[in-house]
This record gives structure tokens, C-alpha cells and sequence, in this order.
């Protein structure tokens, strides 16, 4: 789950490419972060059995706990900067394309490619949610015993799973307008990001940082504070502090 820092975009390992669902299970007893900021195109779900765990998901902050679970919705950044040990959790991570058929019909419309598109976001806090923590850990075996139909019910459970999420916990829907905003705003403040990580070594400002990416100084530091939280001094002092601790 760890990466380099210079890279945020992350190609999630499919231990099966004609079936991108991943589940594992995670017992973690170090302290720390547990990832670093990043993000990817898959939808990943994240179960907690024992202690707890801060995520950081589109500058929105949020403390886990056991019987919590945390949803990433396609394309949003996030990170986990701190644990408490011992941390054990079940995560399941697919691409919602997995769901996609050759007939077009109704339910694909309306839901699986919004989804896809960000059209649709679910909360990212689910606090004391068992029924999503039963179809993670039922998703969870079938990919252990993998036992003759096991893909028709991993599918089952996905879509059982995305059907409580859409009569509970949608965010709202957004307008094409909105889409649009979000896609483009995602990709300046990943450029921002990516600029930060590859040039942290060196003296940059928030004027260069700017530049780089193609907006004013101005609507940078309010895509920072909105998207991670943070400033962008404060960002990139973060950085340097991460990297500094590795040597």
C-alpha cells in the first residue's frame, strides 16, 4: 500500500487482470502513516476489525475505529498519515468497469457509469456499518475458497453493496456542469501535487506552483485548502518533513 511520494497516481496490482477486484486482508503493527497521498480509478472500501486509522480523502478528515468503514469513491485523493497499532482491517478494491455489459440497459445508465464518471459520490464515512462490512468480508472469502461461480458472486455482492450505498449514502448527484468542474480541478491539484513532490528539494513558491499547473495564485491555495486541508506552504512543508524522516 506504500508508494513513492513522487508519484501519486496509483496503478492498483490486480492479482487477476480479466477480474480487477482485489480484497486482502491487513494487520499492521507499526506506527506511522499507513499510505501516502494518492489516488486511482478504482473504487475501494475499507472495514476496520481493530484499532483505528485517519484518512485524509479530498481534504476531509476522518478517524476510524472498529466496525467503521471508509469509502473512496473513483478518482478522489486520499491518505492515512496516522494509525493506532495493533490495526487490523479487511479492503476491497475493484474497478467499477467489472459491472459494465455489452447490452447498455437502464441500471448502467443511471448508476454504474455515473459512477464511473464521478456523477455519483458516496460518503466516505460509514460509521458502525455492518451490512457494507458483510459484503466486504463476504467478497473478502469468496476470493479465498474461490469455489466454482465465485466471480458471479463476488459481482452479486458488489452490486448488492453499491445498492445500499445509493438508498443511504449518496452525497448528492452531480450536474454536468459540476462533473466537468470536479474533473478539471482534480487534475490541477494532482499537477500541483506532482510539481510539489518532484521539486520539494528545491527553493519553489506558491507563484511557480501556480504557473505549472496553469491557474492563479489565488485559486490554488483555495483548491489546496479545500481538496487536502491544508495550505500550500504547509503542504510542502509536509513533504519535505516525510522525506526528511527517511534519512
Amino acid at each position: 500500500m506504500d508508494q513513492k511520494l513522487s508519484c501519486i497516481h496509483e496503478d492498483v496490482f490486480m492479482p487477476d487482470q480479466d477480474f480487477p477486484v482485489r480484497a486482502f486482508f491487513f494487520d499492521y503493527n507499526e506506527s506511522g502513516g499507513l499510505f501516502g497521498l494518492h489516488w486511482h480509478e478504482d473504487f475501494e472500501i475499507t472495514y476496520v476489525v481493530e484499532g483505528t486509522m485517519d484518512i485524509e480523502c479530498e481534504g476531509r478528515q476522518i478517524k476510524l475505529k472498529k466496525g467503521d468503514v471508509a469509502v473512496i469513491n473513483p478518482n478522489e485523493l486520499h491518505s492515512c498519515p496516522h494509525i493506532q497499532t495493533p490495526l487490523k482491517l479487511y479492503c476491497v478494491i475493484f474497478d467499477v468497469e467489472i459491472l459494465k455489459s455489452r447490452f447498455f440497459d437502464k441500471s448502467e445508465s443511471k448508476y454504474i457509469h455515473p459512477i464511473l464518471n464521478d456523477g455519483i459520490l458516496f460518503e466516505n464515512f460509514l460509521p458502525d456499518h455492518f451490512v457494507i462490512a458483510n459484503y466486504v468480508m463476504g467478497i473478502f472469502k469468496e476470493i479465498q475458497v474461490q469455489d466454482k461461480g465465485y466471480e458471479l458472486a463476488i459481482k452479486a455482492y458488489i452490486l448488492n453493496l453499491l445498492v445500499a450505498l445509493l438508498r443511504g449514502h449518496v452525497v448528492r448527484l452531480l450536474t454536468n456542469s459540476e462533473k466537468e468542474a470536479k474533473i478539471k480541478n482534480n487534475g490541477r491539484i494532482r499537477a500541483a501535487v506532482q510539481y510539489i513532490h518532484t521539486h520539494y528539494m528545491e527553493e519553489i513558491n506558491i507563484d511557480q506552483i501556480a504557473d505549472a499547473v496553469y491557474v492563479s495564485k489565488f485559486y490554488l491555495c483555495k483548491l489546496f485548502k479545500k481538496n487536502l486541508g491544508l495550505t500550500v506552504v504547509d503542504y510542502i512543508n509536509n513533504v519535505r518533513m516525510s522525506e526528511a524522516k527517511k534519512y
